[in-house]
């Protein structure tokens, strides 16, 4: 899922929500932690991004084939950590 704000919306709570949103379904799902991937380059979300969740060290690696259609969602409810949902849909 790729969660865009289109310009004339920006700084009006829309990111905010979508992101609320978003992690209110995961928590009505028994899913407490949710998390994404962006770039480091795009400061200006990044600074909605620090004041709504916690920054992790984790980088991701992507390998891909070509003209491929992705979508995965991850549900770590076996190991020994609290269930997290991780969203990656990618149109290439």
């Amino acid at each position: 899922m790729d969660l865009f704000t289109d310009p004339s919306a920006r700084g009006k709570g829309v990111a905010r929500a979508d992101f609320g949103g978003v992690h209110a379904a995961a928590k009505q799902d028994g899913i407490p932690t949710t998390y994404w991937n962006t770039q480091d380059t795009i400061t200006k979300a990044r600074m909605l991004y620090d004041q709504i969740a916690t920054l992790t060290p984790f980088l991701t690696y992507e390998k891909t084939d070509r003209n491929r259609v992705g979508c995965a969602l991850r549900h770590h409810s076996a190991t020994n950590r609290a269930p997290s949902a991780h969203f990656n849909f990618k149109m290439s």
